[in-house]
């Protein structure tokens, strides 16, 4: 899979300091979560600027993240490369005492990338999902049996938060001072800057 690099640089014109993150939007897979994929380490104060670049490489991941719910820190433990288009299909197993994601295959949907639990995965102790350029973006709670079957179709949203830590479990209904990244045709990198009335002016770099 042909790797293509994106970036933005992230400008607070706001009022105040603020740490920013960036999102994946979750496909509709049913208790999908989303993640604080990129997150400033520390606030960006006013007039300052953070950039975020990342690369479309698909990964599936694993952590023992207990129950996956808002506010939690997912730090990925295992990853694995995959490709929609290509090798798509995981499995994820417990044995011996031992989590562990097997090495991609092909044979699943085109296009959706596969994760299949075994049968002695224990339930609301793993969490497993779909990573990109290496950090986790979206997971779900794995468990006994399970199938889960993500179609990625990437959109990225950028937000100022009061405080906010990279792999963040995020409930994106309640997100505020956001702004959509939409990459136009052939444009790969873009500025957001946030205004004084917390809105966002986004645009494709100079």
């Amino acid at each position: 899979m042909t790797s293509t690099n994106y970036s933005v640089k992230v400008v607070n014109n706001g009022a105040a300091a603020w740490q920013f993150y960036v999102y994946q939007k979750p496909p509709a897979v049913a208790n999908n979560l989303s993640l604080a994929w990129f997150a400033s380490p520390y606030h960006i104060g006013v007039g300052d600027s953070i950039t975020f670049s990342w690369n479309i490489q698909y990964s599936f991941v694993w952590s023992a993240t207990g129950i996956v719910k808002p506010g939690i820190q997912f730090t990925a433990s295992g990853s694995k490369e995959c490709d929609p288009e290509g090798e798509n299909v995981t499995s994820f197993t417990f044995k011996n005492s031992t989590p562990d994601l097997s090495n991609p295959t092909t044979g699943g949907t085109d296009g959706s990338l596969t994760i299949k639990d075994g049968d002695s995965v224990p339930s609301n102790t793993f969490a497993v999902g779909v990573g990109m350029s290496g950090k986790g973006t979206y997971v779900v709670n794995a468990g006994p049996n399970l199938t889960h079957e993500f179609t990625p179709e990437p959109k990225y949203y950028i937000v100022a938060a009061d405080e906010v830590v990279e792999g963040q479990v995020m409930d994106i209904t309640t997100v505020t001072k956001s702004g959509s990244l939409a990459f136009p045709p052939n444009v790969y990198n873009l500025t957001a800057i946030l205004k004084a009335d917390n809105k966002w002016d986004i645009k494709p770099a100079n």
